[in-house]
């Protein structure tokens, strides 16, 4: 399960672009999900909308356990 929350976890910061490349500062992390609605930071609503339901989704799993 703590593999899971952080697998999710990592691919919201992906998606909030929060990760460059060293050799290539111009680069960053983007969303590429479907459909493309994005807010005013240019974050794909649908792809995080999903991602940050399923990991709250297992982490109240977890906690019930």
């Amino acid at each position: 399960m703590g593999g899971v929350l952080a697998l999710l976890q990592y691919v919201e910061a992906f998606n909030a672009e929060r990760f460059e490349l060293p050799s290539d500062t111009e680069w960053r992390s983007l969303t590429t999900f479907w459909p493309e609605r994005y807010d005013e930071n240019d974050i794909n609503l649908f792809g995080y909308s999903i991602l940050a339901n399923v990991r709250r989704a297992l982490k109240a799993m977890a906690v019930q356990s």
